[in-house]
């Protein structure tokens, strides 16, 4: 008996020891997983969002906004339009015609300085500045192998979805998550919550041959990013900000 209570006294010690080192771990993950307080993470204000990599820009205010007489829309339908997205909950609406900004509105407490989280906006954004590489020859075609840029995957079946593929969402790779439960036992919690994103991305499975299944993934998105770092040997962000973001003359933003 008094050896069943050693043993016993042993296990829980290790238990305990194996918690302790993986709570430790995972500092980051539970402080934000408290944080988030049983929301979801994609409508949380922007300052939950710590640490954040600056994307600098060079507001310019380049865009011309038209007076009420001499929109090129009408103005009823401009009205109408407004009404809608304040019926559906928007914070923002701006009407942009022939390069003349039509209608700007703005709802509750947001106006022209307000930051928000773009979602899968980003993904046009990612579409861009995969153009951009390849224009500027660190990408040499859009249907190079993704292992060509991510040494991981070099000698690996993920590593042959081409970038075309990838930016289609036909790389053929599993979903993090299958749902948007905030769970300290949910993968996708753990990505959206953690620290190591690429690692997380380069552990996915394929599931799929590439170029034979369009499924919606927004690690896929996520994937081109480490292909655009890999391939420019920059940060994204900074990338982002020197090729797009300050050619274009936006405000500063933060990823």
């Amino acid at each position: 008996m008094e050896r069943f209570k050693t043993y016993a006294l042993v296990a829980i010690a290790a238990i305990l020891f194996i918690g302790i080192a993986g709570a430790v771990s995972q500092r980051a993950v539970i402080e934000r997983f408290l944080a988030v307080n049983g929301g979801d993470p994609l409508t949380l204000p922007i300052d939950w969002y710590n640490p954040k990599e600056a994307v600098p820009g060079a507001p310019t205010n380049s865009i011309p906004v038209a007076e009420a007489a001499e929109r090129t829309i009408p103005n009823a339908s401009l009205e109408e339009a407004a009404a809608y997205a304040e019926a559906q909950g928007s914070q923002t609406l701006i009407v942009v015609h022939k390069g003349v900004i039509q209608l700007e509105r703005y709802w509750g407490e947001t106006d022209r300085d307000t930051w928000f989280n773009p979602q899968s906006m980003s993904k046009s954004v990612f579409s861009l500045m995969v153009g951009i590489a390849i224009e500027e020859g660190h990408i040499e075609t859009i249907t190079d192998p993704v292992g060509k840029y991510v040494e991981e995957w070099r000698d690996d079946p993920r590593g042959t979805a081409t970038i075309q593929q990838t930016l289609w969402m036909a790389a053929g790779l599993e979903q993090m998550n299958e749902s948007y439960d905030i769970s300290l036992f949910s993968r996708g919690a753990l990505y959206s919550l953690g620290q190591d994103f690429d690692g997380m991305i380069l552990d996915l499975k394929q599931v799929d041959r590439p170029g034979t299944t369009f499924d919606y993934n927004n690690e896929e998105t996520n994937l081109l990013g480490i292909v655009i770092e890999r391939a420019t040997g920059r940060r994204y962000a900074d990338y982002l900000s020197e090729k797009l973001w300050r050619p274009l003359g936006l405000a500063d933003a933060a990823m």
